[in-house]
């Protein structure tokens, strides 16, 4: 009886379930592997002291978006602040379109874009990218052209194949379209290419960028970010809710941001740790899976049939090892540390 209350939109929705398996190696969430500092801690707790947490937190959360502007070059009029990058997507979904509306959307990608589109009774315009994932730009401007469509909304470096696009290229296609444009750049920090394109939020009157802080090494703060003109970052601030992300949150993003070099560092070093275990990974492959090299934090591996990349990843679970499946054939490896990727590897070779 209870599914009788459910609207129809809800009941055929796919829900989102993250890995919630038992193991020692958790390499699926594409997060930091590593803690803030004994003395990041500390000042963690100096903070969590003086929190008046009997008051609403801050609604516009100034402190914490006039610092993480002030290190991107951003006017903090511009910003908006969100619990998580998913927070956000679904506001900019309510904010910009409405039922009807089309919404382009790229697969494979960031899964949330479609979703929060269902919810809104958006109609989603699909474009499978090639077995290569480097996405024909033109084609996506025919498309936009010929379906009217009214968002496209694209992860860059993508989630889950690790490609990014370069910064041109993806401002030529901002440039060249006639509706709005969301660059979710969740996992920039880890490209070592020059594919940002951050600092032009303001110059184009059609772009949203999506940063966050959770793939950093603070994911438990679910933080997120958006930039965008005074038009577009009215409309967003008119849809979020008044006291959106909470206080202690605001005050430890706060702290990690005034020990920024800390998190650059870990930065750099998983960098280096994904570096090599792609070059590990090519070697092992054998014509059993092919793989992109990767811009991210993380490593897709595709692989010719389901039984294979079930296998593996069965196999690593009872091996106390947590890697994202991603049916039928992909599965992706977030970059751990030395240690850990040393040991999925062997896991990982013994099973393949």
């Amino acid at each position: 009886m209870a599914n009788d209350y459910l609207s129809d939109k809800i009941k055929k929705l796919n829900e989102y379930t993250p890995n919630e398996f038992e193991y020692r190696i958790r390499l699926d969430a594409n997060e930091s592997p590593f803690r803030p500092s004994a003395a990041m801690t500390d000042r963690f707790c100096e903070a969590v002291k003086s929190a008046d947490i009997n008051r609403y937190p801050d609604p516009y959360a100034k402190e914490l978006i006039s610092k993480y502007a002030a290190m991107h070059g951003l006017d903090p009029e511009n910003v908006v602040v969100g619990n998580g990058s998913d927070e956000l997507i679904s506001i900019i979904c309510n904010s910009f379109l409405s039922k009807g509306d089309k919404i382009l959307c790229l697969f494979p990608d960031f899964s949330m874009y479609a979703f929060y589109s269902e919810l809104i009774e958006a109609d989603i315009i699909s474009y499978n990218k090639p077995d290569t994932y480097h996405i024909d730009f033109n084609e996506l401007k025919e498309i936009i052209k010929l379906e009217k469509i009214n968002l496209v909304m694209l992860s860059n470096p993508c989630n889950p194949t690790g490609v990014a696009y370069d910064r041109d290229t993806i401002l030529d296609f901002v440039r060249d379209i006639d509706c709005l444009a969301v660059i979710d750049e969740a996992y920039m920090e880890y490209c070592t290419r020059d594919c940002s394109v951050l600092s032009e939020y303001k110059t184009y009157p059609n772009l949203i960028v999506l940063k966050t802080l959770s793939k950093i090494g603070f994911a438990g703060l679910r933080l997120g970010f958006a930039a965008a003109c005074d038009t577009l970052i009215s409309g967003i601030r008119k849809v979020k809710s008044p006291y959106n992300v909470n206080m202690i949150s605001q005050m430890l993003a706060v702290v990690m941001l005034d020990g920024y070099d800390e998190i650059k560092n870990n930065i750099e070093t998983i960098v280096k740790n994904r570096e090599a275990l792609y070059n590990k990974l090519v070697n092992l492959k054998n014509d059993t899976y092919s793989l992109q090299r990767p811009d991210g934090n993380f490593i897709s591996l595709v692989f010719d049939n389901a039984e294979k990349a079930e296998h593996i990843h069965k196999g690593l679970l009872e091996n106390g090892i947590s890697i994202r499946y991603m049916k039928p054939y992909r599965v992706r490896i977030t970059v751990g540390t030395a240690e850990e990727n040393e040991e999925f590897l062997k896991t990982f070779g013994d099973l393949i």
